[in-house]
């Protein structure tokens, strides 16, 4: 008996599990600085509004796992002091959220690890790389558009 009935099931499964395989070595590394994957995940989004303040649903939108319980996770993080909620000064049902000086210090304090977090476990050489990136590009721009 064969194991896939398909090399397309196969791709599938093994990009799952390779998945799997990295986002276990990244919470790993993100341990160092008390960070979950989905507030490490978080945190960069946030970084990247340089200093705006974005709804919940714009974070969940850009959720690498979106189907992380974004509004639960980020009243941990602002618990924890790194980031901070506020209700909407237009709309009182949504919540702003804006990354403070404690959260841009844990995701600094990562990307000491950045580089370390992104070579595990993918022992493929720089050109198959390239070729990997292509190929995921491609998957990319045809699921999402």
């Amino acid at each position: 008996m064969k194991s896939f009935d398909s090399q397309r099931q196969k791709a599938v499964v093994g990009l799952m599990y390779v998945a799997g395989l990295i986002k276990k070595h990244q919470e790993k590394v993100l341990s160092r600085e008390n960070l979950t994957y989905q507030q490490f995940n978080i945190l960069r989004i946030l970084r990247g509004q340089n200093g705006k303040a974005v709804s919940i649903n714009l974070i969940k939108e850009r959720m690498i796992d979106q189907t992380s319980d974004v509004s639960r996770i980020t009243d941990r993080m602002g618990k924890a002091g790194l980031i901070s909620i506020k209700p909407n000064k237009d709309d009182k049902r949504v919540r702003d959220v804006l990354i403070s000086q404690k959260g841009l210090d844990a995701i600094t304090g990562i990307d000491r690890f950045f580089d370390e977090m992104c070579n595990a476990p993918i022992p493929l050489a720089d050109n198959e790389v390239m070729e990997l990136n292509i190929m995921l590009e491609q998957i990319l721009n045809k699921v999402i558009g």
